[in-house]
């Protein structure tokens, strides 16, 4: 073996080994695939409250216990241990707050998604067309 080919299998099998290592960390350390809430926007009269069945699913890398909360609310709203979790929670909400999946062996691996809360009237800008716009 001549010494460029040399260097082109050591290049290769570090780049190999850097790859690995690289995912192996970062599915290691978080266990938080995915986090999502069904639906995410709520629309509402003026001055109801948004109570509705909302959908909370996500899925895990690998099996650990994991935790959904009201962010900045110390109550747990359901935990467990599921690679995948779908569940409906009936959430009666007065604006947009977001929701924490968090994990119990590693505080730092955490996601938050947001519910939405838009008011007929208040929110939706209605446009108007004026005759000399070209848009």
């Amino acid at each position: 073996m001549n010494y460029s080919t040399l260097l082109k299998v050591i290049i290769s099998v570090s780049t190999l080994f850097f790859l690995i290592s690289f995912k192996s960390y970062s599915t290691e350390n978080n266990a938080i695939k995915s986090f999502e809430i069904r639906p995410s926007i709520c629309v509402i009269e003026r001055r109801d409250n948004c109570e509705y069945q909302f959908i909370f699913i996500w899925e895990l890398f690998f099996s650990t216990q994991v935790c959904l909360s009201e962010k900045g609310s110390k109550e747990k709203l359901i935990c467990g241990n599921e690679l995948t979790r779908e569940v409906g929670l009936n959430i009666n909400i007065a604006s947009s707050t977001d929701y924490n999946l968090f994990s119990l062996d590693n505080p730092k691996d955490k996601k938050t998604r947001s519910i939405d809360i838009q008011r007929l009237g208040v929110d939706s800008r209605v446009l108007q067309r004026r005759i000399w716009s070209v848009f």
